[in-house]
Parts: structure tokens; C-alpha cells; sequence
């Protein structure tokens, strides 16, 4: 009977083990399966995008996150195993100071907006991808954009970021005041002694009680002027600025034979600007000029006078240039997933369509030469006004910033600088030499 019962017990045995053998090799089996199953599924990611709401031209836009959306959709469409992120609410005001804590987590997003302001830290931080290797592959090409759009991405001689929406500041015209003084209005190709001239003539005591109430222009600055000279101040690695020299001299000295003519000058003028209705001219942005316009956008805001704009004036015909600003995209430096970052910066800035929508609901305008263009054909028989092809000849004449890292605070010194001369009696050659000192030494500490 023990011999019995000892052979059932290991014939017991021998079936469990059997059992844990074949439960593991089932196990094996299962979990080999289930790895080679994975690795022939597509593997889904996100990508991050780095966005403000708001206008960065400081007109009313609420039409962000319309263009934003249509560009997710059709990137995601395109990319089924890729997803679409952005964080809302955040206006620009915030943008900058956002994307710095961005940086500081190690969290800077994919693709990104990046303000005029920031592009030259962001590139000196190395926080911006060198996008030269992409533009090899030839889904975009140079040739595409205008000169000054797509430099404004660059910095020490490569391409970091590219252009998403521009602005342009070009000269407003009271076209009521020009009128009621018997003026005619200026061609293109107007220049500063153009410009002086009719200052003169409009600024004066239109209702007779003692004291100037029309003037010629306002808010237009010795920036303003130094463009119309076609002076480049700052040397193109950022070590040096020269502004004491004959031309910028010279344009200094043209501000001061102008400024009799400035609003701001007259201390009992009512100081509303260009929306009193009382001034002939004021620089301003071609946001301002499309938002505020009778058509087709619904709202006007210099309802109680015509009004019209031209480019800026320079000292000689068809020289006509102002500093372009520029909202750029980027990808980051570290960004985990570049192919599909550059296929989306690509719908943002170089989709024909979606920089239509966003020109057809922002202030911007687009940086590519066909989009404009096209606007031209087809405005040449529909808009009196020809705005498409005023637009496609001042981008063609507009010049770019000088991209390195103390560019923005030299900005400001300059800034000071400059107003402090033209606010001076003293001897400007004199002043202009101190203040190329000055900022000289902040270049090169």
C-alpha cells in the first residue's frame, strides 16, 4: 500500500511540474507576442507648441487659437500617431516671461512663437535649432519669402527661426487736411524734403484765435529719420555702433529744422495725436491702418476725417525703407521629435492657405512674396487703393534689424541718447562722439 501511494505522489509531482512548465512556456509565448506586436505598432507622441493669444501688433485680435487649430487639425491628419499640445490663456504681455520659465524646467516646447525682443537672447542662449539643414532639403526656399522677413530670423549668419507674420510702419495721411489745404497727395516715392514742405504748409492757426492747432506731424522720431538716410548704426557683430558721422549728422540736423511742426511741440495743443483730426502725418503700423480701416474690417477709429497711408519717406525717390517687425516661429535645440517639429513649423509659416487665414484675421502681413503678390492681381481691378501693392513695394524696400545679443539694450541707450541731443543746444558732433563712446564701452565689456 506505500508503495502505491509513494508512486502516486510522484506521479503527482511530475504533472505539476509539467503544468508550471507548460503555464511559463504559455507565459514566454504570450509576453514574446506581445513585444513584437508593440514593436510593429506606431508609437504616439506629442509635440508641444508654444503660443500667445493675443496681437503681438497691441491691436484687437481675438482670432489666435481659429488659425492655431486649423493648423493642429491639419497636422495631426497628416501625422496620425502625433499629437498637438499648446497651453491657452496666455497673452503676450506674459509670453516672454512664460517661455523663460519654459527654458529654466527644460520644458521649452517644441515649436514656439518668438517676439522680435527675444529672438537675440533666445538664439545667444542657444535655445533655438539651426534650421540651414532643413532649408536643404528644399521644402522651402529662400527665394520664397522677402529679404528682410526671412533675415530677421538670422543670427550670426545662420537661420533660426522663420518669419510667421510681419508689420510695417508706414506713414498715415489725413487726406481731409491735405485737401482742405489744397495739397496734393504724395506719390511712393516721396521724400523728406517732400515731407518738410508740407509740414510747413499745414501747421499754422486754422481758426484764428492766437494759437497753432494744425500741425504737420507727430510721433515721428529721429529712428524715423535715421532709416530715411539709409543709416545702419550698429556693426554686424554687435561690438560697435557709429553714429558720429557726417550723414547721421546730418539727419539729426533735419529733425531739428522739422520739429516746429511736431504736435508735441506746441504745449497748448490738444495732444490726441493723429486722432484729432488736426495733424498731417504720423507713422504707424500697418496693423493699426488694416484693423482701424473702413473696410473690411467693421470697426474705425478715425471716424471724423479721411485718411489714407503711403510708405515712409526717404531722402530720394524710390529709397523708401523702414525696419521691419517680424513674429517668428522656432523649433527648440532640444526638441525630441525634429521631423515632426519642422513639418509643423513648415503649415505656420510657409502653407500658402493657412497664411492666407492668417492674414485674413490678424494685423500681420504675410512674409511670403507669392501670397502678396497674388493679392496684387487681384486687387489691381477691385481696390482703388492698390494697399497690395503699396504692401509688396514697401516689403521689397524694407530693411531688417541687426540681429546679436545686447541689441535691445543698446536700443534703449541709443534711444536716450539721441533725444537727449535733439533736446540739447550744445554741439551735436560733440554729444554724438560721448554717446558713441559710451555705448561702445557697453558693447564690449
Amino acid at each position: 500500500m506505500k508503495k502505491i501511494l509513494s508512486h502516486l505522489k510522484e506521479n503527482i509531482a511530475q504533472s505539476r511540474s509539467h503544468k508550471t512548465a507548460w503555464l511559463v512556456s504559455v507565459i514566454l509565448v504570450l509576453v514574446l507576442l506581445t513585444v513584437q506586436v508593440r514593436s510593429c505598432l506606431p508609437i504616439s507622441q506629442t509635440i508641444r507648441l508654444g503660443i500667445f493669444s493675443t496681437s503681438n501688433w497691441n491691436v484687437p485680435d481675438s482670432s489666435t487659437y481659429e488659425v492655431v487649430d486649423q493648423v493642429i487639425a491639419r497636422f495631426e491628419k497628416n501625422h496620425p500617431n502625433t499629437q498637438v499640445e499648446y497651453t491657452s490663456g496666455i497673452v503676450k504681455k506674459d509670453y516672454s516671461a512664460w517661455l523663460s520659465d519654459q527654458i529654466v524646467q527644460g520644458r521649452l516646447p517644441d515649436v514656439f512663437m518668438i517676439l522680435d525682443e527675444d529672438f537675440n537672447m533666445l538664439a545667444s542662449l542657444g535655445a533655438l535649432k539651426n534650421l540651414d539643414p532643413f532649408f536643404k532639403q528644399n521644402d522651402i526656399k529662400t527665394q520664397d519669402y522677402y529679404e528682410s522677413a526671412l533675415m530677421a530670423g538670422q543670427y550670426n549668419n545662420t537661420q533660426y527661426a522663420l518669419p510667421y507674420q510681419c508689420n510695417l510702419q508706414l506713414m498715415f495721411v489725413n487726406t481731409t487736411l491735405l485737401e482742405k489745404e489744397g495739397i496734393e497727395l504724395p506719390g511712393w516715392d516721396w521724400t523728406l524734403d517732400e515731407f518738410a514742405a508740407i509740414c510747413k504748409q499745414v501747421t499754422r492757426d486754422s481758426n484764428q484765435d492766437g494759437l497753432v492747432d494744425q500741425c504737420g506731424y507727430v510721433n515721428y522720431t529721429w529712428k524715423n529719420a535715421l532709416e530715411a538716410y539709409g543709416i545702419s548704426m550698429f556693426a554686424s557683430d554687435g561690438f560697435s555702433v557709429e553714429v558720429n558721422n557726417d550723414t547721421v549728422r546730418q539727419a539729426l540736423r533735419y529733425m531739428q529744422t522739422i520739429q516746429e511742426y511736431d504736435q508735441s511741440y506746441y504745449p497748448f495743443t490738444p495732444k490726441n495725436g493723429f486722432d484729432s483730426g488736426q495733424v498731417a502725418f504720423a507713422p504707424m503700423s500697418y496693423a493699426e491702418y488694416k484693423t482701424y480701416s473702413p473696410y473690411p474690417w467693421k470697426v474705425r477709429k478715425y471716424s471724423s476725417f479721411e485718411w489714407s497711408m503711403l510708405p515712409m519717406p526717404a531722402t530720394a525717390p524710390s529709397q523708401s525703407s523702414a525696419d521691419l517687425d517680424s513674429l517668428m516661429m522656432g523649433i527648440s535645440a532640444t526638441s525630441a521629435h525634429p521631423k515632426e517639429a519642422w513639418d509643423l513649423l513648415k503649415l505656420f509659416v510657409a502653407d500658402f492657405d493657412i497664411q492666407q487665414t492668417v492674414v485674413s484675421q490678424t494685423g500681420g502681413i504675410s512674409p511670403l512674396r507669392s501670397l502678396l503678390q497674388s493679392a496684387v492681381v487681384e486687387q489691381n481691378s477691385q481696390d482703388p487703393d492698390q494697399s497690395a501693392l503699396l504692401l509688396d513695394y514697401a516689403m521689397e524696400n524694407s530693411t531688417c534689424k541687426v540681429r546679436f545679443k545686447k541689441y535691445e539694450e543698446a536700443m534703449n541707450l541709443l534711444d536716450t541718447g539721441m533725444n537727449e541731443i535733439l533736446s540739447s543746444q550744445e554741439d551735436i558732433g560733440l554729444q554724438l562722439l560721448n554717446l558713441e563712446q559710451r555705448i561702445n564701452g557697453y558693447l564690449q565689456e
